[in-house]
Protein backbone atom coordinates (compact mmCIF):
# COMPACT_ATOMS: atom_id res chain seq x y z
CA UNK A 1 0.00 0.00 0.00
CA UNK A 2 1.65 3.56 -1.27
CA UNK A 3 2.16 5.77 2.11
CA UNK A 4 0.78 8.93 1.96
CA UNK A 5 3.66 12.27 2.20
CA UNK A 6 2.32 14.65 4.84
CA UNK A 7 4.44 17.50 5.99
CA UNK A 8 3.86 18.36 9.99
CA UNK A 9 5.92 21.57 11.46
CA UNK A 10 8.33 21.80 8.20
CA UNK A 11 8.57 18.19 9.34
CA UNK A 12 8.20 15.24 6.06
CA UNK A 13 6.44 12.24 7.54
CA UNK A 14 4.65 9.51 5.74
CA UNK A 15 1.51 7.97 6.97
CA UNK A 16 -1.35 5.07 5.57
CA UNK A 17 -4.47 6.25 3.79
CA UNK A 18 -7.12 7.07 5.79
CA UNK A 19 -5.47 8.31 8.86
CA UNK A 20 -6.93 11.55 10.21
CA UNK A 21 -4.53 14.20 11.05
CA UNK A 22 -5.19 13.83 14.37
CA UNK A 23 -4.04 10.31 14.50
CA UNK A 24 -1.46 11.33 12.13
CA UNK A 25 0.19 13.47 15.05
CA UNK A 26 -0.39 10.79 17.46
CA UNK A 27 1.88 8.50 15.60
CA UNK A 28 4.58 11.50 14.66
CA UNK A 29 4.40 11.84 18.60
CA UNK A 30 2.86 15.10 18.43
CA UNK A 31 0.85 16.24 21.35
CA UNK A 32 -2.17 18.44 20.81
CA UNK A 33 -5.42 19.03 23.22
CA UNK A 34 -8.54 17.60 23.04
CA UNK A 35 -11.25 16.80 25.37
CA UNK A 36 -13.75 14.93 23.22
CA UNK A 37 -11.72 12.50 21.08
CA UNK A 38 -10.86 8.41 21.78
CA UNK A 39 -8.93 6.21 19.84
CA UNK A 40 -11.71 3.86 19.64
CA UNK A 41 -14.87 6.39 19.25
CA UNK A 42 -16.14 7.77 16.47
CA UNK A 43 -14.87 11.48 16.51
CA UNK A 44 -17.25 13.92 18.13
CA UNK A 45 -15.96 16.85 16.62
CA UNK A 46 -17.49 18.99 19.61
CA UNK A 47 -14.88 20.42 21.55
CA UNK A 48 -12.74 22.56 18.94
CA UNK A 49 -9.69 22.02 20.63
CA UNK A 50 -7.97 20.00 18.27
CA UNK A 51 -7.79 22.66 15.43
CA UNK A 52 -4.65 22.64 12.97
CA UNK A 53 -3.93 24.81 10.39
CA UNK A 54 -3.43 23.35 6.96
CA UNK A 55 -1.98 25.33 3.67
CA UNK A 56 -4.66 25.74 1.52
CA UNK A 57 -7.72 24.72 3.70
CA UNK A 58 -7.26 27.65 6.78
CA UNK A 59 -7.51 25.97 10.23
CA UNK A 60 -9.77 22.95 10.45
CA UNK A 61 -10.28 20.40 13.20
CA UNK A 62 -8.01 17.28 13.04
CA UNK A 63 -9.96 14.58 14.84
CA UNK A 64 -12.72 14.62 12.02
CA UNK A 65 -10.50 15.21 8.18
CA UNK A 66 -8.29 13.34 6.61
CA UNK A 67 -4.22 13.44 5.38
CA UNK A 68 -3.73 14.06 1.87
CA UNK A 69 -0.75 14.03 -0.62
CA UNK A 70 1.70 16.35 0.03
CA UNK A 71 -0.24 18.29 2.97
CA UNK A 72 1.34 20.75 5.30
CA UNK A 73 0.18 21.19 8.56
CA UNK A 74 0.90 23.38 11.75
CA UNK A 75 -0.06 23.06 15.00
CA UNK A 76 0.92 25.08 17.60
CA UNK A 77 1.17 28.46 15.72
CA UNK A 78 0.21 31.67 17.73
CA UNK A 79 -3.23 31.71 16.45
CA UNK A 80 -4.00 28.12 17.27
CA UNK A 81 -2.27 28.17 20.79
CA UNK A 82 -4.62 31.63 21.04
CA UNK A 83 -8.06 29.87 20.03
CA UNK A 84 -7.50 27.17 22.53
CA UNK A 85 -7.10 29.40 25.06
CA UNK A 86 -10.23 31.17 24.49
CA UNK A 87 -11.92 27.87 24.13
CA UNK A 88 -10.78 26.74 27.52
CA UNK A 89 -11.32 29.31 29.24
CA UNK A 90 -14.87 29.59 27.58
CA UNK A 91 -15.47 25.62 29.21
CA UNK A 92 -13.92 26.33 32.31
CA UNK A 93 -16.18 29.15 33.16
CA UNK A 94 -19.25 27.37 32.31
CA UNK A 95 -19.80 24.99 36.18
CA UNK A 96 -16.35 24.57 36.97
CA UNK A 97 -14.65 27.61 38.71
CA UNK A 98 -14.82 26.99 42.49
CA UNK A 99 -15.61 23.80 41.86
CA UNK A 100 -12.42 21.32 41.68
CA UNK A 101 -11.41 21.04 45.17
CA UNK A 102 -14.82 19.12 45.82
CA UNK A 103 -14.40 17.10 42.74
CA UNK A 104 -14.04 13.32 42.62
CA UNK A 105 -12.43 13.74 39.38
CA UNK A 106 -9.83 16.63 39.86
CA UNK A 107 -6.93 14.28 40.02
CA UNK A 108 -7.91 12.95 36.43
CA UNK A 109 -9.63 15.75 35.16
CA UNK A 110 -8.58 17.00 31.58
CA UNK A 111 -10.10 20.08 31.67
CA UNK A 112 -8.55 20.82 34.35
CA UNK A 113 -4.82 19.53 32.88
CA UNK A 114 -5.42 22.15 30.51
CA UNK A 115 -6.48 25.12 31.72
CA UNK A 116 -3.80 24.96 34.03
CA UNK A 117 -1.11 24.13 30.97
CA UNK A 118 -2.81 27.55 28.87
CA UNK A 119 -3.39 29.29 32.10
CA UNK A 120 -6.75 29.23 30.92
CA UNK A 121 -8.60 30.96 34.24
CA UNK A 122 -11.31 33.48 33.60
CA UNK A 123 -11.09 37.08 33.47
CA UNK A 124 -13.71 36.98 36.58
CA UNK A 125 -14.04 35.04 40.12
CA UNK A 126 -17.73 36.49 40.27
CA UNK A 127 -18.60 32.24 39.61
CA UNK A 128 -16.49 31.07 42.03
CA UNK A 129 -17.85 29.14 45.08
CA UNK A 130 -21.26 30.46 44.43
CA UNK A 131 -23.46 28.93 42.45
CA UNK A 132 -24.53 25.11 43.48
CA UNK A 133 -25.05 22.60 40.92
CA UNK A 134 -27.84 20.91 39.74
CA UNK A 135 -27.42 16.82 40.14
CA UNK A 136 -29.13 13.94 39.10
CA UNK A 137 -28.67 10.45 40.84
CA UNK A 138 -29.51 7.03 39.42
CA UNK A 139 -27.64 4.36 41.58
CA UNK A 140 -24.40 5.27 42.08
CA UNK A 141 -23.88 8.04 39.07
CA UNK A 142 -24.02 11.58 39.62
CA UNK A 143 -24.74 13.89 36.97
CA UNK A 144 -23.93 17.53 37.07
CA UNK A 145 -25.59 19.41 33.82
CA UNK A 146 -23.87 22.35 34.77
CA UNK A 147 -20.40 21.02 33.90
CA UNK A 148 -20.86 19.30 31.14
CA UNK A 149 -19.09 20.45 28.09
CA UNK A 150 -21.56 18.16 25.32
CA UNK A 151 -18.43 16.01 24.05
CA UNK A 152 -20.89 13.17 23.56
CA UNK A 153 -18.22 10.57 24.71
CA UNK A 154 -20.54 9.29 27.73
CA UNK A 155 -23.26 8.92 24.38
CA UNK A 156 -20.79 6.69 22.82
CA UNK A 157 -19.66 4.64 25.88
CA UNK A 158 -23.50 4.31 26.54
CA UNK A 159 -24.07 2.59 23.00
CA UNK A 160 -21.10 0.38 23.05
CA UNK A 161 -20.84 -0.76 26.19
CA UNK A 162 -24.17 -0.07 28.72
CA UNK A 163 -27.87 -0.17 27.61
CA UNK A 164 -27.93 3.03 25.34
CA UNK A 165 -30.07 5.42 28.23
CA UNK A 166 -27.65 8.19 28.06
CA UNK A 167 -29.44 10.45 25.02
CA UNK A 168 -29.00 13.45 23.28
CA UNK A 169 -31.68 16.33 22.60
CA UNK A 170 -31.65 19.66 21.22
CA UNK A 171 -29.92 21.12 18.38
CA UNK A 172 -26.51 23.87 18.08
CA UNK A 173 -26.44 25.82 21.27
CA UNK A 174 -29.65 24.37 22.67
CA UNK A 175 -28.41 20.84 22.98
CA UNK A 176 -28.64 19.19 26.50
CA UNK A 177 -27.43 15.46 27.29
CA UNK A 178 -30.39 13.44 28.89
CA UNK A 179 -28.45 11.55 32.00
CA UNK A 180 -28.75 8.04 32.87
CA UNK A 181 -32.15 6.93 33.65
CA UNK A 182 -34.41 3.70 34.45
CA UNK A 183 -32.66 1.29 32.39
CA UNK A 184 -29.01 2.04 33.41
CA UNK A 185 -27.09 -1.07 34.24
CA UNK A 186 -24.29 0.66 36.72
CA UNK A 187 -21.92 -0.26 34.39
CA UNK A 188 -19.76 2.83 34.80
CA UNK A 189 -18.40 3.46 31.00
CA UNK A 190 -19.61 6.96 30.94
CA UNK A 191 -17.79 7.91 34.67
CA UNK A 192 -14.75 6.52 32.93
CA UNK A 193 -14.94 8.39 29.52
CA UNK A 194 -16.09 11.64 31.09
CA UNK A 195 -13.10 13.71 30.64
CA UNK A 196 -14.48 17.01 33.16
CA UNK A 197 -16.51 15.41 36.31
CA UNK A 198 -19.76 15.71 34.69
CA UNK A 199 -20.82 12.47 35.31
CA UNK A 200 -18.86 10.52 38.25
CA UNK A 201 -19.31 7.96 41.17
CA UNK A 202 -21.70 9.39 43.84
CA UNK A 203 -21.35 7.93 47.27
CA UNK A 204 -25.42 7.47 47.83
Amino acid sequence: MKLIKVKINNKEYKFLPKTSILEALGEADIEIPSLCYLKDFLPQSTCGLCIVEVRGRGIIRSCDNFIGEDMEILTHTPVLEKMRYEILKLLYSQGHVGKCGSCPKREDCKLLKLVLKYKAYPLSNFLAGKNTLSEFKIGNISFFPEKCIKCRLCIEACQKYGSGVIKIRGFGSNIKIIPPGPGCVGCGRCVQVCPVGAIVWNKK
